[in-house]
């Protein structure tokens, strides 16, 4: 089990990527089984379109007669759709894409079938305005930048959905290796997450507010709606683009993405470089039908991000840019899946960083939180994991030379408590560097991490939610007690009135059993009021649910409350069992099970 590891003011959780109780959560992933064939074609990193003649010869046996492509983008004022140009262009061997920012590449044999389709993404630099950038330069860039003070260095962020730091560990080694050991990467054992999923944390990343969902009075931003767009949101990288820096965001589930699900996105493109429209293409493409999970014909969807991802870094490493990458699309739903990207990834970081592409660049390599639904979350371990994502940083060796009381700063707070609200404050650190740290009272809840974090910090102070908290011990109890009984029943009572609303096609929910029970040992609350976070699983369905409860007495034994925290969540997927739901913009929809599937077989 987890021993409690000082940092800070706070007892992180010194967790072993090989607990003994979760051993039996921890097995090889899936593998991949879309690299049995080469790509027909490719695009080289000087943008040519390149038929690859050995395929041509060994896999298609010569039988490819003509090959043409159409170039598409986002449909204006819809981030949900793209368009397609009207005409294509045929070509025979290779032909130079200029311009453009993707292509559907379709191939025919003599008779005029198809017989390969494909879709590919290119960094088109025409669109960037290179005066700006090479004035940018001037005003203090490149090695010569110690002169002036470290202005103008980039930010590149590239995030894996779900990953605990333990479970980076567990299932990337390879890429963990080489970036403690070739990169010297700074690794965070205290970061803490701040909401219950990706958009609260990396809203928060992305904006330095809350959101709502997120607890810290007042909340500063609000959640969009399905008819809302994003455009009016401080996100950071318009504060980068004010300052002539070239911009990116992409992520590669596109009906999961995180300014997309539940709402509409963005009305105009949010940055320079925006990979969805080639995502939501694959989504409409022929080949997704006949492709295998987790793939696009014989690629892995993933690798395309990348891809792109180690593109923009080539294209921008000697001009100020900021790029923001999330994947989810191997590792949001399974826990063990994604290693499956640890070669990738491992050549992706040994690329820019062996050719030399981050001599000016902050890289950050993390995660929003651990595992939400796999069947590890179901243990203690799993757990605290949730709440302790991945993070690390990787900076220049000349700028750590530089500045030392930094490199010191930044090695300290490895084992201290920080959030997503310290990580934003760094980058406007970076953005607006003049030689020195940003200082803010110790008490901020936003500190940049070039500073040191005060060794006192507790969750409360860091705008940590009591029920996120990795720093308050949670001590085991009996299920079998008569108040947690008590609770757990009163728990699914209450559930049972959030459903009153949905009765005509939700089913009622009943206690099947209490699974886990702990008593939370938090300081910060009143005198007379324990804690305690419970979970019970419910029939129809099997939904596994954890909440907080809060159990007031008197202090002599005569009276006692049980009320609920504002923190109850469902712990495994609901599939379709909720699908009658569908259309609702509510989170009550985890709760459900559809009444459609009481006389059919279990759905899950």
């Amino acid at each position: 089990m987890a021993q409690m590891a000082m940092i800070s003011h706070c007892k992180i959780p010194k967790l072993n990527p090989f607990d003994r109780t979760i051993r039996w959560f921890v097995f090889k992933g899936k593998r991949l089984q879309c690299r049995r064939y080469h790509p027909l074609t490719y695009i080289d990193m000087n943008g040519w379109l390149v038929i690859n003649a050995s395929v041509k010869s060994l896999s298609y046996h010569g039988n490819v007669n003509a090959c043409s492509y159409l170039s598409f983008g986002r449909r204006p004022g819809d981030d949900d759709h793209v368009r397609y140009s009207s005409t294509a262009t045929n070509f025979t061997n290779k032909i130079k894409i200029t311009g453009k920012d993707f292509v559907k590449v379709i191939c025919y044999n003599r008779s005029g079938t198809i017989v390969y389709e494909n879709l590919h993404a290119l960094i088109n630099e025409k669109k960037i305005n290179m005066a700006d950038m090479r004035s940018t330069i001037r005003r203090g860039r490149g090695r010569g930048q110690r002169r002036g003070q470290g202005r103008g260095m980039s930010i590149a962020i590239l995030g894996i959905d779900s990953m605990s730091r333990s479970n980076f560990i567990r299932k990337l080694p390879k890429s963990y290796k080489y970036l403690q050991r070739n990169m010297g990467a700074f690794v965070f054992q205290g970061v803490n997450k701040v909401g219950e999923n990706t958009f609260p944390n990396m809203a928060t990343l992305l904006t330095g507010k809350a959101v709502t969902g997120v607890w810290y009075p007042p909340e500063e931003l609000a959640r969009k709606n399905q008819t809302e767009h994003y455009d009016d949101y401080p996100l950071i990288w318009k504060k980068f683009a004010s300052k002539k820096y070239v911009t990116m965001f992409n992520e590669d589930k596109p009906g999961l993405n995180m300014f997309n699900h539940g709402s509409k996105g963005f009305r105009k493109q949010p940055t320079d470089y925006y990979i969805r429209p080639l995502y939501l293409a694959m989504g409409n493409s022929n080949v997704s039908k006949n492709s295998k999970e987790y793939c696009f014909g014989g690629t892995p969807k993933y690798y395309y991000l990348f891809k792109y991802f180690k593109e923009f870094v080539h294209k921008f490493n000697k001009v100020p840019s900021f790029s923001f990458t999330f994947s989810s699309d191997l590792s949001h739903d399974y826990v063990n899946d994604i290693e499956a990207a640890d070669d990738d990834l491992y050549a992706l970081l040994s690329d820019i960083n062996g050719n030399g592409y981050l001599n000016n660049t902050l890289l950050v390599v993390m995660s929003d939180h651990g595992h939400r639904f796999d069947p590890i979350r179901s243990t203690y371990v799993g757990r605290m994991e949730e709440y302790l994502p991945f993070f690390s940083m990787v900076l220049p060796p000349w700028f750590l030379k530089a500045y030392p009381q930094i490199r010191s700063a930044l090695s300290l707070n490895t084992k201290r408590l920080v959030t997503f609200f310290d990580a934003h404050e760094t980058f406007l650190n970076v953005l607006n560097f003049r030689g020195t740290a940003k200082i803010s009272h110790y008490a901020s809840r936003k500190l940049s991490l070039f500073s040191e974090i005060p060794a006192n910090r507790t969750c409360k102070m860091a705008a940590v939610a009591a029920h996120f908290c990795a720093c308050h011990k949670q001590v085991p109890i009996s299920v079998n007690s008569t108040f947690i009984k008590t609770a757990a029943k009163k728990l699914v009572s209450h559930i049972n009135t959030l459903l009153s609303k949905y009765s005509s096609i939700c089913a009622q929910l009943n206690l099947n059993v209490v699974k886990t029970a702990h008593k939370i040992q938090d300081t910060n609350v009143r005198h007379g009021v324990d804690k305690y976070i419970i979970m019970i699983q419910t029939t129809p369905g099997g939904g596994l649910f954890e909440a907080i409860i809060n159990r007031t007495s008197d202090g002599i034994g005569k009276s006692e409350q049980i009320q609920f925290d504002n923190y109850l969540v469902r712990i495994n997927m609901h599939g379709k069992q909720s699908v009658c739901m569908e259309g609702f913009d509510t989170t009550d929809r985890q709760f459900c099970y559809c009444k459609n599937f009481l006389k059919g077989s279990l759905v899950t």
